[in-house]
């Protein structure tokens, strides 16, 4: 086979395996096929590839993206919290008869009187809630109970009058 081909542009021949002589080719090819596009398998393979790498690049940004996002977003709150934290107690501090220490250890805060009772009131809330709950359930158990009992009561009835059903045709049970 041939191994050079002459390039029109400068009339030089230049190798088919080179850059110039594969993009020379292609043309020819183009031409041959009028002006359809000729690509083939390899070239098909590579596009693909190559378009799918750029997928992955662009989806690993747009993940990074978000997670930077997600994580500005933390770092805005967190910091607005710490400001106002510290306000109330500077405020606190100027002021100590309209904000009240709440919670404890760690966890203790400057809040005002109203939002320590609204927290109060929560938790006095949610014991209550937790104590029905108890009592919902034990009185079921109770009523478990009671209906296996009332149930054992009518079968043993049952079989009472049957003994004395069968004892008056004189069936006589063994012992």
């Amino acid at each position: 086979m041939w191994s050079k081909i002459t390039n029109p542009e400068t009339g030089r021949k230049v190798s088919i395996n080179g850059a110039i002589g594969k993009r020379i080719l292609k043309n020819y090819m183009y031409q041959l096929s009028g002006g359809a596009t000729w690509v083939t398998e390899e070239e098909r393979e590579n596009t693909r590839a190559k378009n799918k790498r750029k997928q992955v690049r662009e989806n690993a940004k747009r993940e990074r993206v978000a997670r930077m996002k997600k994580l500005n977003q933390a770092r805005k709150k967190k910091r607005a919290l710490v400001a106002k934290k510290a306000r109330i107690a500077a405020r606190a501090q100027l002021d100590p008869e309209v904000f009240t220490r709440s919670g404890g250890g760690d966890g203790a805060q400057w809040v005002t009187e109203e939002e320590d009772d609204v927290r109060r009131q929560k938790l006095a809330k949610r014991k209550t809630e937790k104590k029905e709950k108890l009592d919902r359930e034990r009185r079921m158990a109770q009523y478990r109970e009671e209906a296996e009992e009332e149930e054992f009561r009518k079968h043993r009835e049952q079989l009472r009058q049957r003994i004395e059903h069968d004892s008056e045709e004189g069936v006589q049970w063994a012992e």
